[in-house]
């Protein structure tokens, strides 16, 4: 008899579980994010090519977190759409880098870069249900297009090791989670898990209104 008690609790707790979007509801927010692709570059810069350069290359990369700014707008309580607008730096040098000039004289000098990269795309969510009106949690996708903006400071017209970095491109992510915590009615904390631009992981501060 008390399991049966249990489970017509449970049963009935269940019908007033919903999502705690909103219809028409809008969310703000602000992120930082962290990406794999800063060691896509430094891997790059360590690759051989097939000049005379046979010094011992050295690659240094520093990358300031993904800031991201988002909008989500409630179309249901189930559904919402959201735009999303991020900007990555990197910053590094290539030492000992070696090449061939036109009339044939090898030189070697350190090359500074600083690669930025910008992400603009749309991100529909579907938001489950959950018991507690404090917590919203979320799936969905990114349908984005990804620019890079590049500063590279070398006197070889031929460098191209990072020009697989310099090509925009469209995107397509996946948000397995992601979750708003509310602190109150209005101000809340987000995390978010994601497979592939503009970050694997992100977390940061919400308003909705």
């Amino acid at each position: 008899m008390k399991n049966i008690t249990v489970i017509i609790i449970l049963v009935f707790t269940s019908l007033y579980v919903n999502a705690q979007n909103q219809e028409a509801q809008n969310v703000i927010g602000v992120r930082a994010g962290f990406s794999v692709t800063g060691g896509f570059i430094k891997a790059a810069g360590k690759l051989e090519d097939n000049s005379l350069d046979t010094l011992q290359r050295e690659t240094s990369t520093s990358n300031l977190p993904a800031l991201s700014f988002t909008y989500d707008y409630g179309i249901s309580d189930e559904f919402s759409v959201g735009l999303l607008t991020s900007i990555q730096t990197f910053n590094g040098s290539v030492k000992n880098y070696g090449f061939n000039t036109p009339n044939d004289t090898f030189i070697v000098e350190n090359i500074d870069f600083t690669l930025r990269r910008i992400y603009v795309g749309i991100a529909p969510k579907y938001h489950w249900a959950t018991s507690n009106e404090k917590v919203d949690l979320y799936s969905g996708i990114r349908l984005g297009y990804i620019i890079w903006v590049n500063n590279i400071e070398t006197s070889d017209p031929n460098f191209d090791i990072f020009d697989k970095f310099n090509v925009g491109r469209p995107s397509f992510n996946l948000v397995p989670i992601g979750g708003n915590f509310y602190f109150d009615d209005n101000f809340g904390a987000n995390f978010e898990l994601a497979i592939g631009a503009p970050y694997i992981f992100s977390a940061g501060l919400q308003y909705k209104f």
